[in-house]
């Protein structure tokens, strides 16, 4: 039986004010858990699925994630790639591959 490795998604804001996902990507097994770190101190960021190109927001998270704050853990229920942006602002983009 492996244990789930806890990974952090660092949500941070980059100059210019603009926010990304630290690491872009990340491979993980099924059993491995997902948060995200928001070390944005001024917004929120609520990471969603995206649907051939469409966000669904209430794939990862049911709320936002206020500033300076984690968000609830994610653990994927299969294999596969799930690329997200965050609804609040689509040009912060990520992806995770569940192998």
């Amino acid at each position: 039986m492996n244990l789930p490795i806890p990974w952090t998604i660092n949500i941070s804001p980059a100059a210019g004010g603009t926010a990304k996902f630290h690491p872009p990507q990340i491979t993980i097994a099924v059993t491995d858990q997902v948060h995200w770190a928001n070390g944005d101190p001024a917004n929120a960021h609520w990471p969603g699925l995206l649907f051939n190109g469409q966000l669904n927001k209430q794939f990862f998270m049911q709320n936002q994630i206020a500033p300076n704050s984690p968000s609830t853990t994610w653990t994927p229920s299969g294999t596969g790639t799930y690329t997200y942006e965050c609804s609040l602002h689509p040009h912060e983009r990520g992806t995770i591959v569940v192998s």
